[in-house]
Formats: structure tokens, sequence, C-alpha cells
């Protein structure tokens, strides 16, 4: 067997190397001591574990304590509440005299409040008789129509009644009139027509326009 430092060769039963001086066993000696260490650490985290236990079984052990001592107290007190609820025989009499007059005052109260209710009733059926009676004037409407022309043309002749319109094209040019037309009126709006050239002096007068109107009016 050789030294682990210097190489040199060891005695039997050497603890130290003759060399180097070197201790033969210190692996050894340094494996105990950890597992000393580990040792050390197991048997406080049992202690620690056990004393958490302990700790914990006196607390259940406080509160289930603390617990009947509550019940017993509830216990006494609805009995004394139980004995204070106890009333004498000439207090019950009193007390049932008093519900009599009490009674007898609310049978008055309702039978006033009944005939007045009664009466309100009554009052509010006559008003809604006299409103069903008087019924609202129906009013009465008419459409009144009217025809504008704004471009190459020239309104002949409206019917306000019935929106009938009459109209021939226009030339602002030289003042020709062709192509007589009619339509009717259905809405307020603004008609157009092809147009195109004047017969008569050729020019471009534009598409026929015509401003239709509708106003209701109240018939008296």
């Amino acid at each position: 067997m050789n030294c682990k430092k210097c190489g040199k060769e060891l005695k039997e039963g050497a603890k130290f190397c003759s060399e180097c001086g070197e201790p033969i066993n210190s692996e050894t000696s340094k494996r105990n001591s950890k597992l000393t260490l580990v040792i050390i650490g197991t048997i406080v985290i049992f202690a620690i574990i056990i004393g958490y236990l302990i700790m914990n079984k006196m607390s259940k052990e406080r509160e289930n304590t603390n617990t009947n001592i509550n019940m017993q107290n509830t216990i006494i007190n609805t009995n004394e509440n139980n004995k204070n609820t106890n009333i004498p025989s000439s207090n019950k009499g009193t007390n049932i005299q008093s519900n009599n007059v009490n009674t007898n005052a609310q049978n008055k109260n309702t039978s006033t409040s009944a005939q007045n209710n009664i009466t309100s009733t009554n009052s509010q059926s006559s008003s809604t008789s006299l409103q069903t009676n008087t019924k609202p004037k129906e009013i009465k409407t008419k459409k009144v129509y009217s025809a504008v022309p704004l471009n190459a043309a020239k309104v002949l002749s409206v019917d306000s009644n019935s929106g009938h319109v009459s109209f021939t094209r226009f030339c602002q040019y030289c003042g020709n009139e062709w192509g007589k037309s009619s339509f009717y009126i259905s809405r307020s709006e603004t008609i157009e027509y092809a147009c195109g050239y004047c017969t008569k002096c050729k020019k471009y007068v534009g598409n026929v326009k015509i401003q239709c109107t509708v106003v209701e009016t109240v018939v008296k």
C-alpha cells in the first residue's frame, strides 16, 4: 500500500506516512464525520415533528374544553330566559282585555276605511263614465298639390285636389313650346323628364325639372 500524497510505500499498521506525515485513514474519518452530521440532523427533524404533533394535540384539547364551557353557558342562559318568560295569571288577564280593546278599535278603523274606499270608487267610476261619453273631435285633413317649373318646362295646369299636372317642354332661348305631357303628383319631390335640344333653334336646353309639393291642411 502506497501513500496517496507522496506515493511512498507504507508499512503495515502505520497510521501516518513516514515520509510526508499524511494520515492514512483521513478519508475514513471524513466519512464518519459526515455520517455523524446526517444522524444528528435526522434526530433534530424528528424532534421538531414530534414537538409539532404534541402542540397540535394540546391546542385541539383546549378548543374542545372551550367549546364545552360555551355550551354549558348557553344552556344556563336558556334556562334563565325560560324562567323570565313565565307571566303571572293576573298579567295575562290584563293583556287579554287590552287586546280586546285594540281589536275593536281596529274593526272600527277597518269599516271606516272600507266606506272611504267605496266612496272613492264611486267617484272614479262617475268620472270614467264622463270621460267615455265625451269623444274627441275628429280632425279632417286635405292634401293640396302644387307644381313649379325649374328648367325647360312650362306648367299649363295643376289640379290642387287630384294632383294632375299638364306641361310642355319649353326653350328658354327662343320661347318654343313642344311635347305636351302630364303626370300625377304622389309626394313632394322634383320630377325630371328628358328634353335635350330645342326643336326650333336646336340649342341644348337640358332635362325638364318640375318641383312638386304636397301640403296637408286642416278642413274646417
